[in-house]
């Protein structure tokens, strides 16, 4: 028996990319408008920027992560009871060996 999968949706990755954007944005346009005329304020719009990027990064990891996207859908889980000790992949009520790994299933 295979695991149903789904493409999950990853909403926290989402929201990092929206939120690291406009700080990528936001320090760009200060620097070269010319509003940071003082060195301290290039320097605080820089880490803006490096802020903004890391954001973005964390936030399209999350969103082109594989492992994310190719496990089992949270409503996929109400069928499965357990999950394997070796695998870590979720088992279907009842089997006596997990179909991905073969490890033996101890129920309690």
């Amino acid at each position: 028996m295979t695991v149903p999968t789904e493409r999950r949706v990853n909403a926290s990755g989402y929201l990092l990319l929206l939120l690291g954007v406009p700080l990528i944005i936001l320090g760009w346009a200060v620097v070269l408008e010319g509003y940071a005329s003082s060195i301290d304020m290039f320097l605080y719009m820089m880490l803006v920027q490096v802020a903004g990027i890391v954001l973005a990064f964390l936030g399209l990891r999350i969103i082109f992560d594989p492992k994310r996207r190719n496990a089992p859908a949270p409503s996929d889980y109400n069928e499965f009871s357990v999950v394997c000790e070796r695998c870590e992949k979720p088992v279907p009520s009842g089997a006596e060996k997990c179909p991905n790994c073969g490890n033996p299933i101890e129920w309690d």
